[in-house]
């Protein structure tokens, strides 16, 4: 019974990843090919808006798919967030009218809000679903926002000392260095000093400071090892891009810095058993390599993203009528006859 349980769990599962990855190819094809008939001014922006509402979308599915897995709705909101801050900033017709930080600060508090609703055990969430809620009231009403990037700051702070002081309770990192990066697009966007400095590059900075805290801290967490150099990659692409004017954005680029971050964790193999990295890190660093020595041909790779998309659409759905016609059946079969 546990094989045949386990079975149907699968193929109960399967739509839903397949539907996700089709919808994650076909998005991805078509912002190539906005960027290769330039149809949007600022690129960078919104294949990050992009690339961050996918991680959303994956999140979220991943919480759909098993209610008990509630913790998924904490990153789910920090990638809505993420992907609404650049989506806002690339849109002058979105910028008019929305506050990104804003914006930010709410995706970060309904993730809580959902947890706090749904789970009855989880009431704690109500504390940071507050927190980002007010915060995010407090900037829509365009109230100074320098005196909540100190507090913010000072929370931050709290919690490292926390982890100090508890080294086992290491997930805390996670949400310190998520306020440690609001405070720091507060005190940007508060501070016209400060504002030479990109607001995405220091929240994704301070994202990533708190993985790599967890991969160099904590040594049987190797796979924090993956977020914190995604978004380090990430980070610094929009910083390059912020300080050289009129610099490209160069997805292959971000590509090979992946397959770096996974070459990382290879290296770990002996101590870790990773010796899987190799293989994502030889397949995004080849198609980093691959994508840029054939720019000219960049018409193709949005072609095959969306093909690929329909193609595991149209197969899913086949498996799923198939699936359902197979198991009419075998209830006509089981059914005695008088």
């Amino acid at each position: 019974m546990g094989k045949e349980e386990n079975l149907m769990t699968y193929h109960k599962q399967k739509p839903l990843w397949n539907t996700i990855l089709s919808i994650m190819l076909i998005l991805l094809g078509f912002l190539l090919l906005l960027d290769t008939f330039n149809i949007v001014g600022d690129m960078t922006e919104v294949f990050l808006s992009g690339m961050f509402g996918l991680g959303a979308l994956v999140s979220i599915g991943y919480y759909l798919q098993n209610r008990q897995h509630w913790w998924a709705l904490i990153p789910g909101g920090i990638l809505v967030g993420l992907s609404g801050f650049f989506a806002i900033d690339a849109m002058p017709f979105l910028n008019r009218r929305i506050d990104e930080v804003s914006f930010m600060m709410f995706a970060f508090a309904l993730a809580f809000w959902v947890i706090f609703v749904t789970q009855t055990r989880q009431k704690w969430a109500i504390i940071p679903a507050g927190i980002f809620t007010f915060v995010a009231t407090i900037i829509t009403t365009n109230e100074p926002e320098f005196v909540m990037a100190g507090v913010f700051c000072l929370v931050a702070l709290f919690g490292f000392r926390y982890f100090l002081k508890n080294r086992i309770h290491w997930w805390v990192l996670i949400p310190s260095s998520v306020m440690l990066g609001v405070s720091g697009v507060l005190a940007i966007e508060s501070l016209s000093f400060l504002r030479q400095f990109e607001a995405g590059s220091i929240m994704l900075f301070a994202l990533a400071l708190g993985f790599w805290l967890i991969y160099i801290g904590q040594a049987k967490h190797w796979w924090a090892g993956i977020p914190a150099g995604i978004l380090t990659t990430i980070a610094f692409m929009v910083t390059l891009e912020s300080i050289i004017q009129g610099i490209d954005y160069h997805g292959p680029f971000i590509l090979i810095g992946f397959g770096l971050t996974f070459f990382m964790l290879w290296l770990r193999r002996t101590h870790d058993g990773t010796h899987w990295a190799i293989w994502p890190a030889g397949i995004l660093v080849g198609i980093g390599l691959m994508i840029s020595a054939v720019e000219q041909l960049n018409i193709l790779w949005p072609l095959i993203f969306i093909v690929t998309g329909l193609w595991l659409i149209r197969r899913n759905f086949i498996s799923t009528d198939h699936n359902r016609s197979s198991n009419s059946s075998n209830e006509d079969l089981s059914t005695p006859i008088d």
